[in-house]
């Protein structure tokens, strides 16, 4: 990211996102309309088919939902420890600001934060919108855009809705805020596995893209181990479905 040391994805960016702003932009967006709730999302107890309630979520990560208080006390052993591992998740706040400024579709903030960059600003929203209703408060939250970001990540199991996220986040299209591209990626090819294996519209070569998408976001974090064995796996893949040449 930015914040990290990275390249800036967009055009002639102020220095920090608290540097004086670049002159106004002739855009005239209002604050965005009130977005509908998030759908619920699967109840997260192994198991359980039912739908979960945005009311019933985990109360020290505000990520897992359940569809009853049965499902969440019987499921709690096996989430403690994804309980920790959700509520040390951060997002940068260069990320943090960028969804914000999405969020609210506002001038001032299309000013500060995007540098006037309107084919940036485009592009980026029309990513963002894929992602639906992902909260509006900065920091932490139960209606927190980190909290938003976790529940793509952890619980709607949504393909859509993390190929969004990861295009938003790369290198390339978005953000480059590589810790959460990872993320997107991890969570995004075992819902393509699993949409090949029941045949729901996902082809092995697809999968394997994902695999070698998912490679890429191991090397760009330095995970030269993971990288490798995802290159592999692809390689192997394409072998057997193209042949030698």
């Amino acid at each position: 990211t930015i914040a990290q040391g990275g390249p800036d994805p967009l055009a002639n960016p102020p220095s920090t996102y608290l540097s004086t702003a670049p002159p106004s932009s002739t855009n005239n967006r209002k604050p965005a309309a009130i977005l509908p709730p998030p759908p619920p999302p699967p109840c997260a107890r192994v198991g359980c088919y039912n739908l979960g309630s945005l009311d019933k979520r985990c109360s020290k990560c505000l990520v897992a939902s359940y569809c009853c208080v049965e499902c969440q006390r019987e499921h709690w052993p096996a989430h403690k420890k994804q309980c920790k591992v959700n509520r040390r998740f951060e997002l940068s706040k260069q990320t943090e600001e960028y969804l914000f400024g999405l969020r609210v579709n506002f001038g001032a903030y299309f000013d500060r934060i995007f540098a006037c960059n309107e084919e940036g600003f485009e592009r980026y929203s029309a990513l963002f919108e894929k992602l639906g209703n992902i909260g509006f408060e900065l920091e932490r939250g139960i209606n927190s855009i980190t909290a938003g970001v976790l529940m793509i990540l952890r619980s709607y199991r949504d393909r859509e809705k993390l190929e969004a996220l990861a295009k938003l986040t790369g290198r390339d299209e978005g953000f480059d805020d590589r810790a959460l591209h990872l993320e997107a990626m991890r969570s995004l090819v075992p819902l393509l596995e699993e949409a090949y294996a029941a045949g729901d519209g996902v082809t092995e070569e697809e999968v394997l893209d994902g695999v070698m998408a998912l490679g890429t976001a191991h090397m760009w974090m330095e995970e030269w181990d993971e990288c490798k064995a995802c290159y592999k796996r692809a390689e192997e893949g394409f072998v057997r479905l193209l042949g030698e040449d």
